[in-house]
């Protein structure tokens, strides 16, 4: 470590340490999700979603059907197709087990 402290030492061109002027509005942020959840639903050919079992995977599956309902599904359908992958965990050495 540096004696003068800690010193950045990337900055990005889009990073900003500034604290944003505008105030949190919910109802932005959830326009704004749906329309890039719309965006990325736009095919023709059918689609489906990896669940990773992580908040946004799940909250981009849930808004995709929420939207299916929409004037946007005639784009896409109204079906959806989830898949997760899953592994067990294999001990190399069971002798070690608990």
């Amino acid at each position: 470590m540096l004696a003068g402290g800690l010193r950045r030492w990337y900055n990005p061109p889009c990073y900003s340490e500034q604290i944003p002027s505008n105030p949190y509005d919910p109802l932005v942020l959830r326009k704004a999700f749906e329309k890039a959840v719309v965006k990325r639903l736009m095919t023709d050919v059918p689609f489906g979603v990896l669940l990773s079992g992580g908040l946004d995977s799940s909250l981009a599956a849930v808004a995709s059907r929420y939207l299916a309902d929409s004037k946007a599904a005639c784009q896409w359908g109204s079906h959806l197709h989830s898949f997760c992958i899953g592994s067990y965990y294999v001990n190399p050495n069971p002798t070690l087990d608990p």
